[in-house]
């Protein structure tokens, strides 16, 4: 929170003061603002670790073809993301409200969120109900078919509500972070995502299948009660009015010339997309990583342990990241991790043999 929305240090002390756009921030205020944001973090990295882990098992279990696992995981969710991802992301730029730019579209998603992760949860009596009153007769196809159905059609809904959260919240933190502490909250943003998905893979993921009802159903109510926290309790300062330009009403095709003009106007911009794109396309086969697990001999609980413990190796190791960003810029950071990574990427074919 900016310190205008909230009480005084309680030192009382004159505080050297961080600017974020039109916000103003005491050292007390960025703490707080930091508390806020990485309690949503929270809530927002069990949410996509929930649906990310459990879906495919589910699917499996239903007999549907690997084929039905990529359609639904990655497939559809990506198709999505490339189609919405930038009329939202350029609607919440040119939005202004009271309420600011990024808050209004993440507020009238969540409950949408938290409902069809609730319904997700259900979605195997709710395949069975159709399948008894009229969809088996209908179309010959078995319960677990229908179930599939069931989920796939979901996922398809939750994926567009979910994109108004999962685009906006990341540009929230340009708009209320001060740049001086911009690396070393991203870094704990890491750690506290990390984190959650640490104690959620070693406590939960193991009971992932016999209790996925109550798993979605506490994922949706603790999302939609931290992220409406969040955003009551999180301010944004004020924006300056859009240029007159993207207030013309220019028509479909011609926005979307604009876009892709505005977009890879520079080099740099080019080659970040062509990065995030060859990074897309390898880590497509990532969903089917739990099931190669499997075929190991390892059950639900290794597996969970195992990803928990790597989870606790890199947390400890983000902040640290952070602080070394900060000194040598993350952009070199980044080239030497990738390269380290690309070196250690052929150990995987020991499982080959």
């Amino acid at each position: 929170m900016p310190d205008k929305m909230m009480p005084e240090s309680p030192s009382g002390a004159s505080q050297k003061v961080y600017q974020a756009g039109t916000l103003t921030y005491s050292l007390y205020g960025v703490f707080t603002l930091f508390i806020w944001l990485l309690w949503g973090d929270f809530c927002f990295s069990l949410m996509e670790v929930v649906w990310n882990s459990i879906i495919p098992l589910k699917i499996k279990e239903l007999q549907a073809p690997n084929w039905a696992i990529g359609v639904i995981m990655v497939s559809i969710p990506q198709i999505l993301n490339a189609l919405l991802n930038p009329v939202i992301s350029t609607a919440s730029d040119r939005y202004r409200s009271r309420w600011g730019r990024r808050r209004p579209f993440m507020l009238v998603a969540t409950p949408f969120i938290s409902a069809i992760l609730c319904l997700i949860g259900f979605s195997p009596n709710i395949g069975e109900w159709l399948h008894e009153g009229f969809l088996g007769n209908l179309t010959g196809w078995s319960i677990g078919a229908v179930t599939v159905a069931v989920i796939a059609v979901l996922i398809f809904m939750f994926r567009i509500a979910e994109l108004f959260v999962g685009t906006v919240f990341f540009y929230l933190f340009n708009d209320v972070v001060p740049l001086h502490f911009m690396a070393r909250f991203l870094a704990l943003f890491r750690v506290v995502g990390t984190g959650a998905g640490a104690l959620y893979s070693y406590y939960i993921f193991p009971h992932a299948l016999e209790h996925m009802r109550l798993i979605f159903i506490g994922a949706g109510i603790l999302y939609f009660i931290g992220f409406v926290t969040m955003c009551l309790m999180v301010k944004e300062g004020d924006y300056p009015p859009p240029l007159a330009s993207a207030r013309q009403n220019k028509g479909f095709f011609q926005a979307i010339k604009t876009y892709f003009k505005e977009c890879l106007h520079q080099k740099l911009l080019v080659l970040l997309y062509l990065h995030l794109m060859l990074w897309t396309m390898a880590s497509a086969c990532s969903v089917f990583t739990v099931f190669m697990n499997l075929s190991l001999g390892l059950t639900l609980q290794n597996i969970g342990t195992m990803t928990a413990a790597v989870s606790v190796a890199t947390t400890l190791l983000i902040y640290p990241a952070g602080i070394l960003a900060d000194r040598f810029h993350p952009m070199r950071l980044m080239v030497w991790v990738k390269i380290v990574m690309v070196l250690l990427a052929p150990l995987n074919l020991i499982w080959l043999f």
